[in-house]
């Protein structure tokens, strides 16, 4: 997997600093960051071959986090007098970083997903009697539930023009996605919340006999809040992870009259 260069910056290991270099895939979910210790070389040993997590800061404010970390090189660079130390990650959590970051857990993970609005069966918008465009107040379906997990289907859709200034346009462009919503009564690793998406994936998958594509990850936490003016608001944290991403594939040719079951048929059977 090709990763390209986003930015330099400090990372933070057991109380140290150290420069970065950060490159990713945000498509496919790659994420290598190049580490340089200066000195005639560098010990083996300065970091372990798998570290749990590193914290950083890119110099254009990017906070990042990375997450189950493996070494992949050691690079002793004699004539910039540095070794670079290479390691890849299996998350990266964006906006969360620096020199004091513990465990990072969320409550609330969603899952945009492509192409699967006509299997939810459900639109962000509705046609009144009047054949005029409404958005919808509320588009989701619970598709399961007990007592400490609740997963959804929601459909985030782009808002209808609110002014006549926003109807001065020759394209009106109107999108819509298929979300999938995972919430544990408590903050839970994104390692939980990986296992169940893949338990749903797979059952869209089967209904759809087809493979679907992920376009973005993002969780909630109680520990992540921002305030606007007097309240209090959970700022959604993007997520870049490989293993969201594991074999997929671009979909073929769409013939959706061969569907097998769409979600309303999932949930009643």
């Amino acid at each position: 997997m090709e990763v390209t260069y986003s930015g330099s910056g400090q990372i933070y290991f057991l109380k140290k600093e150290y420069e970065c270099d950060l490159y990713l895939n945000e498509e496919c979910g790659g994420i290598l960051v190049k580490i340089n210790v200066y000195g005639v070389t560098a010990n083996f040993l300065e970091f372990p071959l798998e570290v749990n997590s590193f914290s950083g800061v890119l110099s254009n404010g990017l906070k990042f986090t990375l997450m189950g970390c493996k070494r992949e090189g050691l690079n002793d660079l004699i004539g910039s007098g540095k070794s670079v130390f290479s390691y890849s990650a299996q998350y990266m959590v964006k906006g969360i970083g620096g020199k004091n970051v513990s465990q990072i857990t969320f409550h609330k993970v969603e899952f945009q997903i492509a192409d699967i609005i006509a299997w939810g069966n459900i639109s962000g918008y509705s046609v009144t009697e009047n054949y005029e465009l409404a958005c919808k107040e509320s588009a989701e379906k619970i598709i399961y539930q007990n007592d400490n997990l609740v997963v959804k289907y929601i459909v985030r859709s782009s808002m209808l023009p609110v002014t006549d200034w926003d109807t001065l346009k020759e394209e009106i462009t109107l999108k819509q996605y298929g979300t999938i919503e995972i919430a544990f009564d408590e903050e839970k690793t994104i390692e939980e919340f990986e296992r169940v998406y893949k338990k749903i994936k797979r059952l869209i998958e089967i209904s759809l006999l087809r493979p679907v594509s992920l376009k973005k990850v993002t969780g909630q936490s109680k520990h992540n809040t921002q305030t606007l003016g007097k309240e209090e608001y959970e700022w959604p944290i993007p997520i870049v992870s490989s293993d969201f991403f594991d074999n997929q594939r671009v979909a073929g040719p769409k013939v959706h009259q061969y569907r097998w079951i769409n979600l309303s048929e999932l949930i009643e059977h």
